[in-house]
This record gives structure tokens, C-alpha cells and sequence, in this order.
């Protein structure tokens, strides 16, 4: 017995226990260095600095990795180190030590904050009322910070958006390129949205059938040297499709994609998702219940009532491949938009009116959401202008509803 005791001490109470951790470190040349963590559910994401070009020696990843890997006495080790690097870079060794610590920092202040969420809700120890209280004290911090966001699906509409000063991020979608063979049209949008000081991220179709994967396939070295900032997935075959094809990329996964509540989020960690769009279909309640870090919310669009494969302009005319904006007509004579999407062989029905959240933007702000969007579908180039003042309350007022916000689904 004397003599098990100091192997018992030595193996188990006096060993540090470390958690596993996966991360993935993207260097890429003139962007910053980014930093992804998982741990379980939880995750982290750091970016710092700038990856030069080498002048003399340039990095080898082997050098980077055994640098990356020095944990030391920290609380983690990496279980799993995938590392995306481009040839001929140069990094300082005190700037990979720096998001190295920043990042497990990260980490750390996450899991304590699931932590803390999680005894916020132990009824036990807090009341409804104070847990309620707690969650939005956290919420309020930062509320200087926003993020204005506009996706289109054509030219015209892209050209209005380049033109706002309020928008800082476009997501254009592949319904406006061709993207068969090459990336031209694309190539130069992205240098002109650069150009005004915008991010770009590429949206992916609703449907991604076996033909969709094949055309974008076929183009995916062109799109790698794209200077895209993410793109935007809507399903899950998307979302291992860029995993497996374009890992830079930022991630932003749509309401498509659902994050209904804290655990549907946390199960998106893992797959370097850097934010989530809030579904359409919460209310206020329900948004205020829900972690809003890193999510963004649709504050303008014409929501989707229906996606089908059925196309309404094929039946009632003839299938000539043109997308086009036909429409439906309800027992109140309520028309409905239904635009086919020929590319991919879809057809998505709109509601007749679109939601318009604007005079709720800053409770939207103190549940914590920092990330603001305008969705682009039908609308004309004067219509897309006349929302976008509206939105700096200079615009013509238009007939819209709350959607969800007020009252929820049933």
C-alpha cells in the first residue's frame, strides 16, 4: 500500500489533465493569420496580423506546426493540427506564439462561458427572472459594434449595393455567374467590392443536386485564387462541400441551415462555421432566449414560402432556361413571386409581402446580435435603392409585415 501511493499520486492527483483540442491555422499570403479551435462543442476563432511574402527562407510547415504544438502547461493539447498555408510565406515566430495563446485564451473564456450559461439556467440556483437578467446584462456589452450586410441575386442589384456606404459585406449569389469553365465575371465583381471597401462572400444555391457540385467542381482552382473573403452555405452538402474543396474560405452557414436554439448552434462548432443566420421563423421571446454571438439576422427580404422543384414558368409556358419572375395568385387575389432558378432546376415561392425589421434593431442589438442583413431576391434596381435609403431613413416608405418577430409559428 506505501508503495502504491506514490504512483497513484504521481499518475492521477499530481498529473495536470489537459483537454483535446482540434484546430485548424490558415496562412495565406497578405491575409491575416486565422485560427480555428474546437473543443467538443465549443469553439474559438482568433485572426491577428498579416502573412507576408518571404524575402529569404521561407516557412515550412513543419516548422510550424512544432511551434504551434508547444501548449505547454496550459489547460489544452491539440489532438488534431490541420494547417492551410501558401507557398513562399513569411511569419514571425512571436506572432505564431501570440494567436497560439490568443487563440486557447479564446477557448478558454468559451468553455467558461458555457459553463456559466449553462449554471445560469439551473433553476436551483437562479430564479427565471435573474438568469433572464444575467444573459442580458453579457448581451449589452459592445453594442457600438455592427455589421451591415447585403445579398443579391443580380447585376443591378449588386451595382446598388456597391454604391451604399452602409453596406459593409456583399454576398453575391451564384445565380448571377456563369461559372462554367471560368470565373471572370466573378473574379472582377470581387476586385471591384474590394475596391469599395467591402468584404465579398460567394452564396451557394438552396439546391445543391449532383450537377450543381459538378459545374462548381469543375471551376474550384480558378475559385481558390479568387480573393473571396467566405462563402455562404445553405445545406449540408454544401457545408462539406467547402470543407473539402475551398478550406480557407470562411463559413457563414444560412437560416436554411437551422440554429434554432443553443445546442443547434454548438453542433455547427465543429465545422469552423465563423457565424449562422438566426431562423426566420423565431420570435422575439425566442431570439432573446437564444446565444446571438456571432449570428447574423435578417432585418429585410422577401421571406421564402416554398422551395420546389416544380417550375411554374416550364408548366404554364415552355422551359427555355431564362430565370424569371413569374406569379401566383391566392383565393384573395394576393399575388405571390416565384422565381425559377434554371442554373440549378429549382423554383422558390416568395411571400407576397417582405419582412422589415429596421425599427427593431436596437432590441435586436441588446439580445447580443451584431451582424444585420438585407436579402436581395426580387426586387428591382429602384427598389433595392429605395430600401437601402429607407434603411439611413431617407427612402419612400413601403408596405411590409414583421414576419415571425412579433407572434411566432404555431
Amino acid at each position: 500500500m506505501l508503495l502504491l501511493a506514490p504512483l497513484i499520486f504521481g499518475e492521477y492527483v499530481g498529473k495536470k489533465t489537459q483537454i483535446p483540442v482540434n484546430g485548424t491555422l490558415i496562412l495565406q499570403k497578405g491575409q491575416p493569420l486565422e485560427f480555428y479551435l474546437n473543443a467538443g462543442e465549443t469553439s474559438a476563432y482568433v485572426s491577428l496580423g498579416e502573412v507576408q511574402e518571404a524575402q529569404k527562407k521561407p516557412l515550412e510547415e513543419h516548422d510550424v506546426r512544432e511551434r504551434m504544438n508547444k501548449t505547454g502547461e496550459t489547460d489544452f493539447y491539440f489532438e488534431n493540427l490541420d494547417i492551410h498555408m501558401d507557398s513562399r510565406i513569411f511569419v514571425p515566430n512571436g506572432m505564431l506564439n501570440q494567436i497560439r495563446r490568443d487563440a486557447l485564451e479564446e477557448l478558454k473564456n468559451a468553455l467558461l462561458r458555457d459553463f456559466s450559461r449553462k449554471e445560469m439556467y439551473n433553476h436551483n440556483s437562479l430564479s427565471n427572472e435573474e438568469a433572464e437578467k444575467n444573459i442580458k446584462d453579457e448581451r449589452m456589452q459592445d453594442t457600438t459594434y455592427t455589421q451591415i450586410i447585403g445579398a443579391c441575386e443580380t447585376k443591378e442589384q449588386l451595382k446598388e449595393l456597391l454604391s451604399c456606404d452602409a453596406i459593409d459585406v456583399i454576398y453575391a449569389d451564384t445565380s448571377i455567374y456563369d461559372l462554367v469553365h471560368h470565373v471572370d465575371g466573378l473574379e472582377k465583381d470581387v476586385e471591384k467590392i474590394h475596391e469599395a471597401g467591402k468584404e465579398v462572400y460567394l452564396r451557394l444555391p438552396v439546391i445543391f443536386r449532383k450537377h450543381t457540385s459538378e459545374r462548381i467542381g469543375e471551376v474550384k482552382s480558378e475559385l481558390n485564387k479568387v480573393n473571396l473573403d467566405g462563402v455562404v452555405v445553405r445545406n449540408y452538402e454544401e457545408l462539406y462541400f467547402v470543407q473539402q474543396h475551398f478550406p480557407k474560405l470562411k463559413i457563414v452557414i444560412d437560416h436554411n441551415l437551422y440554429t434554432y436554439n443553443d445546442y443547434a448552434k454548438q453542433s455547427f462548432a465543429k465545422y469552423q462555421v465563423c457565424r449562422d443566420t438566426i431562423p426566420l421563423e423565431l420570435n422575439q421571446k425566442e431570439i432573446r432566449n437564444r446565444n446571438n454571438t456571432n449570428s447574423e439576422m435578417v432585418v429585410y427580404g422577401h421571406y421564402p414560402l416554398m422551395v420546389t422543384a416544380g417550375c411554374v414558368h416550364k408548366n404554364t409556358k415552355n422551359c427555355d432556361k431564362q430565370s424569371q419572375i413569374t406569379y401566383l395568385k391566392d383565393r384573395y387575389q394576393v399575388l405571390f413571386s416565384v422565381k425559377n432558378y434554371c442554373k440549378d432546376c429549382y423554383n422558390i415561392i416568395y411571400n407576397s409581402l417582405p419582412t422589415l425589421l429596421f425599427g427593431e434593431m436596437d432590441k435586436l442589438k441588446a439580445n447580443g446580435i451584431r451582424h444585420f442583413r438585407m436579402d436581395f431576391t426580387i426586387e428591382t434596381a429602384a427598389e433595392v435603392r429605395n430600401v437601402l435609403q429607407l434603411f439611413q431613413n431617407k427612402g419612400q416608405e413601403i408596405e411590409a409585415t414583421k414576419g415571425h418577430y412579433k407572434r411566432g409559428v404555431e
